[in-house]
């Protein structure tokens, strides 16, 4: 199946699925999120498919959240759904029995830091940035700013803060 605003591969077991919307930063609108939903449910239901990762495409971003383009046409209601539709989306990758990656190759902005954390496991680029879109993260199982930095993780920042972290917890046993 051909999809707009994603690129969608297999091979090997391996399922890519990469954003792409590069002139919008790959921002999430509800096309993109649909598109989503549906390599996502394939994913989960093909048994030859062993792993997902997924990145974005362009140099600058991994996902830059939301389209605000699209939502500041969006009455109360309908920006509400549209939250509700992202999280029910991402929770499908998070529970799924398969290992998900992200592999973050640039900004990773509300939405997109939502996308990474549904994912398993992490991999970033050096110059890579995560940045929580506040409050509205709580309501999706539970993760957000508390979470994160306990999320698996393997760029550099995230080892230097994992590494101060368990050397607290020593130095706090002592």
């Amino acid at each position: 199946m051909e999809y707009k605003n994603i690129l969608f591969n297999v091979e090997d077991g391996i399922a890519i699925i990469t954003f792409n919307r590069p002139k919008a930063l790959n921002a999430m609108n509800s096309e993109t999120m649909s598109e989503l939903l549906d390599v996502a449910t394939i994913c989960k239901k093909d048994e030859n498919i062993k792993v997902l990762i997924l990145t974005g495409s362009g140099d600058k971003a991994f996902v830059a959240g939301a389209d605000i383009a699209q939502m500041q046409n969006l009455a109360a209601p309908e920006a509400f759904n549209f939250m509700e539709f992202g999280h029910d989306t991402l929770r499908l990758i998070e529970t799924m029995p398969k290992p998900s990656i992200a592999a973050v190759n640039g900004f990773a902005l509300g939405g997109g830091t939502e996308i990474s954390l549904a994912c398993d496991m992490r991999f970033c680029r050096r110059k890579c940035s995560f940045w929580p879109a506040g409050n509205i993260n709580r309501s999706y199982s539970g993760m957000g700013r508390d979470s994160a930095p306990a999320a698996p993780c393997w760029c550099g920042h995230c080892q230097r803060a994992d590494f101060r972290r368990r050397a607290d917890k020593r130095a706090e046993s002592l």
